[in-house]
């Protein structure tokens, strides 16, 4: 039940991201709602659930969206593997917490993304790219990242205890 629940997370938000995201756009920027979820559900139940889910988000998007397979996979699982790895330091109830992890984390994978791209297709203009998007885009995910992680929060709880009544 909690891998489903998951998938359907992920899926829902590659979606949403994808279609119905350029209603809610601002001037260029929306928010990376895949990313998000990845970090909030690393957050909530560690690296490895973490890295793993951000591995299955990134094999979606690179066969969707990607030009080099495996980009998106390897991006995906490293922020999925970081922003698991502060499951135990934060506290869960908190959102502004859930927040600010977000909002590194968005950034982290931003930066490295533009750094792949600049690697790849040489891009330039870093400064620019940063301020322009890499920012922006941080900033309205972690805005719109409180009540998807209420939600989020809720769903593990119903998971967690429907786990622990089976047992």
């Amino acid at each position: 039940m909690r891998i489903f629940i998951t998938a359907v997370l992920v899926l829902f938000a590659f979606v949403f991201q994808t279609s119905l995201l350029d209603v809610i756009q601002i001037g260029n920027i929306r928010p990376n709602l895949v990313v998000m979820v990845i970090i909030q559900i690393a957050l909530l139940r560690g690296y490895y659930e973490g890295g793993i889910v951000g591995l299955c988000a990134g094999i979606v998007m690179d066969i969707m969206t990607g030009r080099i397979f495996g980009a998106f996979a390897l991006l995906c699982m490293l922020i999925g593997l970081l922003s698991g790895g502060f499951h135990h330091r934060i506290f869960k109830e908190n959102f502004l917490s859930a927040m600010m992890f977000t909002f590194v984390f968005i950034n982290v994978y931003e930066v490295l993304f533009y750094i792949f791209q600049y690697f790849v297709w040489g891009q330039h203009q870093f400064s620019y790219a940063f301020m322009q998007y890499v920012l922006p885009t941080a900033i309205y995910s972690t805005v719109i990242s409180a009540p998807i992680y209420m939600l989020l929060y809720r769903i593990n709880e119903w998971l967690l205890a429907r786990e622990n009544d089976y047992f």
